[in-house]
């Protein structure tokens, strides 16, 4: 009855398959989600928004858009946020895990308006 989501390294069609078929309810797929919007469309389709969760790290700039860095977070990917995860949400997506890059990791809590904002801007993704 347990039910895992896992991720990590995960880049291909065979990837996500492989992951699936060893017994996860959920795939996390992070850079290609960034790097290949496309092809995970793609998986969204033919594996179901159920079996995949987007996942999108994300540094708020300085004009308040949210960028998604990518390589390391050394670079910075050319669609936001907003316009990415919208574009993943029109195309079914179910499941989002976006972590606020900036926060991660140094004890100061959740950034709930990131949260707040992608509630409203995403209705339904969960």
């Amino acid at each position: 009855g347990l039910k895992v989501q896992t991720g990590g390294g995960v880049r291909s069609r065979d990837d996500v398959a492989r992951i699936l078929d060893a017994g996860a309810t959920r795939v996390v797929v992070g850079s290609v989600s960034v790097r290949a919007p496309e092809t995970v469309i793609g998986w969204l389709a033919e594996f179901g928004p159920e079996r995949l969760t987007i996942a999108l790290d994300a540094r708020q700039a300085d004009d308040g858009r949210w960028l998604l860095p990518v390589h390391g977070w050394t670079e910075t990917a050319e669609d936001t946020l907003d316009v990415l995860a919208t574009r993943y949400a029109q195309a079914g997506m179910a499941h989002l895990l976006c972590t606020d890059i900036a926060r991660d990791g140094m004890l100061s809590g959740p950034n709930i308006g990131l949260y707040q904002h992608l509630a409203t801007l995403l209705p339904g993704v969960a």
